[in-house]
């Protein structure tokens, strides 16, 4: 009716006007259907539960949420569909030392040594960094991510004065792994890796005043142009520096578990690259996460520091 109200009969075509109001089609209001409606709150509802709920999620169930399996139980699924898709690195130390009769399966490596033309069964079981290693102590380290990207291990040389060696870039290298630092979800990176020779790392140094290494871990989205020296894998201090302003700041340590554990069947499985690590399966021995996001290099360094014999 607002269009024949409006309508000024006297006008010249005020009647021809009046009867093509009349003959009109009334309007029609656009109204959301209830069921949308209900379905939008309902999903506001949802998200702001699942964003209560990832508030207290321990950052372990993030990082089981992530691996293989991780739909499969049903207080993960939530976790995994709504977390950040800010990256973790998980970093553990090993320790090889020679096989006991009752030492498990899982834990045992058949390990060529070269000086004695022979192979030696060694159990590799985690260790505390912090005055866990002596020097010429056999030494291997795995990592883990979140997400797909490349690893990076750099390390500095610390003395007893105080002093720190200049970066060198331990992997990726040629003799480990190939060069190749790609890891995916799930995967356990071993350095060195089952094939290397040798099979670990030996902590070893002519410095009367070498009392450790400080590393320093990078995960990466993409590569990094790191430029190792050729000859030395000397990465220059001021890119080195630079990413450790940049990137470490963000980093923190969300997770610490126990120091001295052999290695299980499902680590020994997926070092061998016969699967993944599952979502119950055994968590690294540290574990880090960046606030940043999932396009931000994660940095993390852990300094070993040898145990005085």
């Amino acid at each position: 009716m607002s269009e024949v109200q409006q309508l000024e009969l006297f006008r010249k075509d005020g009647y021809e006007r009046l009867l093509s109001a009349l003959n009109a089609k009334p309007r029609k209001r656009v109204r959301l259907p209830r069921v949308l409606i209900a379905a939008l709150c309902g999903l506001l509802l949802l998200l702001t539960a699942n964003a209560w709920y990832l508030a207290g999620a321990r950052p372990v169930d993030l990082l089981r949420s992530k691996r293989p399996g991780g739909w499969s139980e049903p207080n993960l699924i939530p976790i995994r569909v709504f977390s950040s898709a800010a990256p973790m690195l998980g970093v553990t130390f090993w320790k090889l030392t020679p096989s006991e009769p009752q030492d498990l399966p899982g834990a045992k490596d058949m390990v060529h040594e070269a000086t004695q033309d022979k192979d030696v069964e060694y159990t590799s079981r985690r260790i505390d960094p912090d005055r866990g290693y002596q020097l010429r102590d056999q030494a291997r380290i795995s990592l883990e991510a979140s997400a797909r990207g490349y690893l990076y291990i750099i390390g500095q040389p610390m003395s007893s004065k105080g002093r720190l060696g200049a970066p060198v870039q331990i992997f990726p290298s040629g003799r480990l792994r190939s060069g190749n630092n790609r890891v995916d979800v799930g995967q356990l990176i071993d350095v060195p890796q089952p094939g290397d020779k040798p099979e670990y790392l030996r902590i070893l140094s002519n410095d009367p005043d070498f009392s450790g290494d400080l590393l320093t871990f990078i995960w990466a989205p993409e590569e990094l142009e790191l430029r190792p020296d050729p000859e030395t894998k000397v990465v220059p201090e001021d890119t080195f520096d630079a990413a450790v302003r940049q990137w470490g700041p963000h980093t923190k340590l969300v997770h610490s578990g126990p120091q001295d554990a052999a290695r299980t069947d499902a680590e020994k499985t997926a070092r061998l690259h016969k699967g993944l690590l599952e979502a119950g399966d055994t968590l690294p021995q540290t574990l880090f996460k960046t606030t940043q996001s999932a396009h931000t290099p994660l940095l993390a360094q852990i300094a070993v520091r040898l145990r005085l014999p």
